[in-house]
């Protein structure tokens, strides 16, 4: 038995084509969310980038350089973002446990 027969029996390609199909699929989600959700989002707290917003604890000062600050802002953008793409998971798994959505069988029929 070949290397190639061996990689078909084993799954290896539909491993493979699913983590390039998942990858494009997270790429093309994390842009939506990024120039569609997020601007929608940012108009809703006043128009400035959501991830830019931040709360100042301690001043910068001599002995402070840098000061304390919360980024606030960033995280909820990631939140947002992870939420979107588990949503997008979650649906998926959903329609495929419903029977709407059919996979492609990897099995070879005799």
């Amino acid at each position: 038995m070949g290397l190639f027969a061996k990689l078909e029996k084993s799954m290896v390609w539909a491993i493979a084509l699913g983590f390039v199909v998942g990858a494009t699929l997270l790429a093309l989600l994390n842009t939506f969310v990024a120039t569609i959700v997020m601007p929608l989002v940012s108009w809703l707290f006043g128009g400035s980038d959501l991830a830019s917003q931040y709360s100042t604890l301690v001043e910068p000062s001599e002995d402070n350089i840098r000061g304390v600050t919360l980024a606030w802002g960033q995280f909820l953008d990631t939140l947002i973002t992870s939420v979107a793409v588990l949503l997008v998971v979650w649906a998926l798994v959903k329609l495929h446990n419903s029977g709407k959505l059919k996979m492609p069988s990897t099995s070879k029929k005799k």
